[in-house]
C-alpha cells in the first residue's frame, strides 16, 4: 500500500522537476491562502514563445493540480496530478530570489496520506533557478 503513495509522489515530483527546468526566475510567483498554495511560473519554449505553468497544492486535504497555456492566451483546464486514492496535506512552496550571482531556488513540500492504506509520508523537491548571464 505504501507503494501507491510513493508512486503518486514520484509522478508529482517529476512534474515539478520538469516544469522548473529553464524557468525564468523573475517570473516565478508563489501565492498562499488558508486552503492552498499556488506556484506560477513562465518557461521559454522557442522563438519568443513562452508557457505559463501553474501548480496548486492543497494545505488541508486535497489534490495537486496543474494548468498550462501559452503566454498571452487563457490557461488550459486544471488537471489533477493525484488520484482519489490519496490526500495531499500541508502543501508548501518556498521561493528564494537569485541574489549576487547565486541561484534562486524553489522548494516544494507536501504530505501524502493514503486514504485506503493509512500510509503517510512527506515529500520534498528543491530546484535551483539560474539566471542567464550571457
Amino acid at each position: 500500500k505504501k507503494v501507491l503513495v510513493e508512486s503518486e509522489a514520484n509522478f508529482v515530483l517529476r512534474k515539478f522537476s520538469l516544469a522548473l527546468e529553464n524557468v525564468k526566475p523573475d517570473s516565478t510567483v508563489v501565492t498562499s491562502t488558508a486552503t492552498d498554495v499556488t506556484l506560477s511560473l513562465i518557461k521559454p519554449l522557442s522563438a519568443g514563445v513562452e508557457e505559463n505553468v501553474v501548480f496548486t497544492l492543497s494545505k488541508v486535504g486535497g489534490q495537486i493540480t496543474q494548468q498550462q497555456g501559452i503566454v498571452g492566451f487563457p490557461l488550459g483546464a486544471s488537471v489533477p496530478l493525484t488520484t482519489s486514492h490519496i490526500r495531499i496535506k500541508n502543501g508548501e512552496v518556498i521561493y528564494s530570489d537569485p541574489v549576487d550571482n547565486k541561484a534562486g531556488s524553489v522548494v516544494v513540500k507536501f504530505d501524502i496520506d493514503g486514504k485506503d492504506c493509512g500510509a503517510s509520508q512527506c515529500f520534498i523537491i528543491t530546484r535551483y533557478l539560474r539566471t542567464d548571464t550571457t
